[in-house]
């Protein structure tokens, strides 16, 4: 996560780099165990089951804009790494991959919508 700041090339620098990942993880572990609670919990107090397309759906679209968000901010913005080790050769494809997972996941959530109010 902060290859861009402490250089990997050297033991301290590969264990702060390694914490710092290893933290940035843990977290969100942590975020993503609250939002899969927060689900359950939702799903729970529901008459009927909530449908899985919207959820799956929106799920997918959170990660691409996680992913954007990532390559605009850490990799672009603040230059804390890359998508590869080296200068930013990928970080556009990083970029476009990121919004090509952003539509995928909108097309799912959308055909998820239709077919739950027709059906």
């Amino acid at each position: 996560m902060v290859s861009g700041i402490y250089p990997t090339s050297t033991v301290d620098g590969l264990r702060t780099n390694l914490l710092a990942d290893g933290l940035f993880s843990v977290a969100m572990l942590v975020v993503a165990g609250i939002g899969g609670g927060l689900l359950w919990r939702a799903e729970r107090r529901t008459a009927a089951p909530l449908p899985m397309r919207p959820i799956a759906g929106a799920a997918v679209i959170g990660l691409g804009v996680f992913d954007l968000f990532d390559v605009v901010v850490n990799h672009t913005l603040l230059g804390l790494h890359h998508a590869t080790d080296g200068p930013g050769y990928y970080d556009p494809h990083w970029a476009v991959i990121s919004l090509l997972i952003v539509a995928a996941g909108a097309y799912v959530y959308r055909t998820g919508r239709s077919e739950g109010e027709s059906g």
